[in-house]
């Protein structure tokens, strides 16, 4: 059974639809405590611990309708579709041209998509947006530094939104990742298409999202348009980096955070990895407690190594011997793979987001087999959220 069909919007009462996607996370579509229907989306997650509510603001009562598992809400100019997504696969060029695989949303998704009937006033469509507990990370094109470090980032995360725990990580909140807004694309009904950009205005507790579609677009496109803002499920980066580039180098990268009182055990370290190759690579993780030994000088807490770390993309366990840590104290959560498992030209790579962490580091070429202890680097100048937790 899909999970379109497990997820198919069920009415909850007269003006709100409910599903339920893998994660067990429920996402409404309308407003339970409404009069009337209202455009409007609500994304949940940790049981209703945080979430996003999204909606076109409309004075125009109309029933919607549900067809082939979508909800439908048909305005005078404008109409809205509200359905699940599956989880997919897309692809990224590496600086050498080559194509890069890696999942998006393995929990699934939902799109709240918009058709425009006629050519509009303006060309924004201005969502209003709430949220709680949760902060919005723009991911932008990547810099030619990055590119040349072979980092990737597929087309429609460049110029989205990594959605964030405000506060928290680790344990049941993994990486802290709660949804991802992607870019979003508009279609003609001639099949032309064009990437628009989005825009939410502030990090934390925002209130407008803003997607833009090129005038020229609108100005030559055959109508209706459909514009398709897709709302991911996952606990997973958006981009990938690179952990081992064969024979050349090993990297060595990791994000800082602050351990919550009253602190505890360390029994494992989690880190989505995968391979751009067949091959199986051995990686090195760590906790190190930053600046320990005065500023850019980070005693190490624990360490493991796991052999043949396989390629295809996967939650990569690393089991540790309980090292305790300390509420109130920031630990950086590091990893770094074997070049010399690796071909020319191959590398072995790690999830990652833009923006958000404490601090990030990032240290090539380094030496697997000696790893620095203590660790002695300063933080990277663009922060990193990457795909580990413990």
């Amino acid at each position: 059974m899909s999970i379109l069909h497990k997820a198919c919007p069920k009415p909850i009462n007269p003006t709100t639809y409910e599903a339920k996607l893998l994660g067990k996370d429920k996402v409404e579509i309308g407003d339970r405590e409404a009069i009337d229907f209202k455009p409007h989306l609500k994304l949940t997650r940790w049981g209703g611990e945080c979430f996003i509510k999204v909606g076109l603001p409309t004075a125009e009562k109309i029933t919607p309708v549900v067809e082939a598992g979508k909800v439908k809400w048909r305005g005078q100019k404008v109409e809205t579709r509200f359905y699940p997504l599956e989880p997919k696969t897309v692809t990224a060029k590496n600086k050498r041209g080559r194509d890069i695989q890696s999942a998006q949303n393995e929990l699934g998704g939902f799109e709240f998509e918009i058709v425009l009937k006629e050519k509009p006033a303006k060309n924004e469509i201005v969502l209003d947006i709430q949220a709680r507990g949760l902060r919005f990370s723009y991911q932008p094109p990547l810099t030619k530094e990055e590119i040349d470090r072979g980092t990737s980032r597929p087309d429609n995360v460049v110029g989205s939104y990594a959605v964030y725990h405000a506060t928290k990580k680790n344990n049941q909140y993994m990486t802290g990742k709660a949804f991802h807004i992607y870019r979003p694309i508009a279609e003609d009904a001639d099949g032309n298409k064009v990437w628009c950009s989005i825009h939410i205005d502030k990090y934390i507790d925002p209130t407008s999202l803003t997607i833009t579609i090129p005038q020229q677009f609108l100005d030559e496109a055959a109508y209706p348009i459909t514009i398709d803002p897709d709302f991911g499920y996952t606990t997973i980066g958006a981009s990938s980096m690179g952990l081992a580039y064969g024979t050349e180098i090993t990297a060595r990268l990791g994000s800082a955070w602050p351990m919550p009182a009253p602190g505890g055990p360390a029994n494992y370290i989690m880190a989505r990895v995968f391979s751009s190759t067949t091959d199986h690579v051995d990686c090195k993780v760590f906790i190190n407690q930053k600046d320990s030994g005065g500023a850019g000088t980070h005693d190490q807490i624990a360490t493991k190594e796991n052999l043949g770390c396989v390629d295809e993309e996967h939650w990569e366990e690393f089991t540790l011997s309980g090292e305790a840590l300390t509420g109130g104290v920031d630990y950086i959560l590091n990893i770094m793979g074997n070049e010399d498992d690796l071909p020319l030209d191959e590398t072995y790579r790690i999830k990652f987001d833009t923006d958000g962490a404490v601090a990030s580091y990032l240290y090539d070429p380094c030496v697997y087999g000696a790893p620095d202890d203590p660790w002695v680097l300063d933080p990277w100048v663009t922060t990193y959220d990457y795909s580990i937790y413990c």
